[in-house]
């Protein structure tokens, strides 16, 4: 009796800590190992252009790590409801689509520190947020070292780490992009500096000018998305504008001086005729 729970025992051991390579069941650059009944996919460092699309659907921890992985997709993470942590630290990653983890609901730690993004929407971890609170448990992303470009569209985060979010880590979050922030903590960076080009305008007048009226026109071009360059661009308003102020009075005088004559010399024609006659 006691050589069979010992067996029992032993199989029941080795089926949780043996790796399972069943092709059927696991990705073959990855590795899959069931350990106290919770599956943890390691496929780090194989050199991976895109994330597997057979992991099995019971993955609890998905490694993927150290890879070629350039994009995040909708699809990518289908069917993987019950996965709790992804790394996706160290690859080439531009772009996560804003409903890559919409499905994960038991999400609770994601890493894509490493890699080149340079934005991130703001619904990418939304569903896993909310999710978190109702459960009360707790998520958090490690977003490290991506050459970030602090403009309108990272405002969110920049206030998301000013407010100390409890699901979005600050460490070694600085600016890539701009020039006039690159190298800046994110967190310290004011929110009105996060601008895009198209929401600054410099405003130049030009003056057209027709002999019985001067009117003025306006053109907006863009400017640059920094506190410098908005103030060079208004030092350039006002000149322009006094320039412009300057030759509206130059006209009105030359108007004025030109009516004077016009009357001066109706004035002086009757004593010239009478001077002749």
């Amino acid at each position: 009796m006691a050589d069979s729970l010992l067996c029992i025992m032993l199989i029941t051991w080795v089926n949780f800590v043996t790796p399972n390579t069943a092709s059927t069941t696991c990705p073959s650059a990855c590795t899959c190992t069931n350990s106290y009944g919770e599956l943890t996919v390691s496929c780090a460092g194989q050199g991976l252009r895109e994330i597997p699309s057979n992991i099995p659907t019971t993955v609890i921890w998905l490694n993927l790590k150290y890879n070629n992985i350039t994009r995040v997709t909708t699809s990518n993470f289908n069917g993987l409801h019950n996965l709790h942590g992804v790394d996706l630290s160290n690859n080439n990653i531009e772009h996560i689509s804003a409903s890559a983890f919409k499905q994960l609901l038991h999400l609770q730690n994601v890493d894509i520190s490493g890699n080149q993004l340079a934005t991130l929407s703001e619904e990418v971890f939304n569903v896993s947020i909310v999710s978190a609170k109702q459960d009360q448990r707790s998520f958090f992303v490690y977003m490290a070292n991506n050459p970030w470009n602090c403009d309108c569209r990272l405002k969110w985060l920049a206030g998301m780490l000013r407010d100390e979010c409890p699901h979005y880590s600050s460490r070694l979050m600085t600016c890539k992009r701009p020039d006039s922030l690159q190298g800046s903590d994110i967190i310290k960076v004011p929110l009105e500096e996060f601008v895009c080009q198209s929401d600054v305008y410099t405003i130049i007048p030009t003056v057209t000018t027709v002999e019985s009226s001067v009117s003025l026109t306006y053109a907006s071009i863009e400017g640059h998305g920094s506190s410098w360059a908005n103030k060079w661009s208004f030092l350039s308003v006002v000149g322009i504008v006094f320039v412009a102020v300057g030759m509206m009075l130059a006209v009105l005088v030359l108007k004025i001086s030109k009516k004077r004559n016009a009357s001066a010399s109706s004035d002086t024609e009757p004593i010239i005729m009478s001077y002749i006659a």
